[in-house]
């Protein structure tokens, strides 16, 4: 995002920083690599938890605290497009429209 947006996702996220790039290293061993860990991630995710060839599987905190770190980003990410791009009033009421008529469906 910072080089096509130059918009900081991770903007006053210092704590967490080290904790998302693991978790985004996770995602891909779970999604190409079985949830087993490969040398790649030991090198490059700072988890020092793990060893090449366990099986990582994830706490119920992990997932909690990951869905919260994504929810700022996406959040960061939004605002700061905003600010550049401003949302036209027109397609704020479509998304209402949408929103209610979907609300109506759900009810």
């Amino acid at each position: 995002m910072s080089d096509c947006f130059d918009i900081n996702i991770l903007q006053g996220m210092t704590a967490d920083r080290a904790f998302v790039k693991k978790m985004f290293y996770r995602r891909h061993v779970y999604e190409h690599d079985g949830g087993v860990a490969t040398q790649r991630y030991v090198d490059e995710s700072g988890d020092t938890g793990i060893e090449k060839g366990d099986l990582i599987r994830e706490t119920t905190e992990n997932a909690h605290k990951f869905i919260g770190c994504l929810n700022r980003m996406s959040t960061t990410f939004e605002t700061d497009f905003h600010e550049m791009l401003e949302p036209e009033e027109f397609c704020i009421e479509i998304e209402k429209e949408r929103r209610e008529q979907t609300g109506k469906r759900n009810a």
